[in-house]
């Protein structure tokens, strides 16, 4: 690998990412500021509290750098970070807040990647977004838990209503950091 991943860490659960990312022997670090945007081969947005962190975008002016980043790098939302790339119109996909229910409802179950047929990897879905919609042929659906659509990828963009990092599985890191390897040719939204 070329550069560093970051994660962005402003709030929510950057530190396991980081910690998967250290499984994968990918070099990354916690990203504080925009200007640290210029340091990254991608990004990590984690889950946490979503209008939390959108709000610290707003407040550390991040979200015209961060959409400047998308245009050229990959993004990886997960949970809270899926709901803020849709936000961001960085995927054309609609998502609805804890659309699988509140803390309470949370649960965890075994889900098959499209790009890996063979393997089972365990979801771990907590105050899940659930994608209501997806509005573009370009969106590549990656898994579903029964029919429900829960990981995406547009693009060099990746997002998933659950939490990869709160597992030993590393299958969704690795697949993004081999697209933070490939040269990017990015699709118009």
């Amino acid at each position: 690998m070329v550069g560093r991943i970051g994660v962005l860490a402003l709030q929510g659960g950057y530190g396991k990412h980081l910690e998967a990312l250290e499984r994968c022997k990918a070099p990354a670090f916690p990203l504080y500021h925009p200007h640290e945007l210029d340091s990254c081969v991608g990004l990590i947005l984690p889950g946490g509290e979503s209008t939390t962190i959108w709000q610290q975008l707003e407040d550390f002016d991040f979200l015209n750098p961060l959409k400047t980043f998308a245009e050229q790098k990959p993004l990886f939302g997960t949970c809270a970070g899926m709901i803020l790339m849709s936000r961001l119109h960085l995927l054309s996909i609609t998502v609805e807040r804890n659309g699988y229910g509140r803390q309470k409802v949370s649960f965890s179950t075994p889900l098959t990647l499209e790009f890996s047929p063979s393997k089972t990897i365990e979801a771990l879905f907590i105050r899940a977004p659930k994608i209501t919609s997806i509005d573009s042929p370009d969106v590549k659906i990656l898994a579903r838990n029964e029919e429900e659509v829960v990981c995406i990828q547009q693009g060099i963009h990746l997002a998933c209503s659950f939490h990869p990092e709160l597992t030993t599985e590393t299958t969704l890191h690795e697949y993004f950091i081999s697209l933070c390897k490939e040269k990017p040719s990015l699709q118009p939204l």
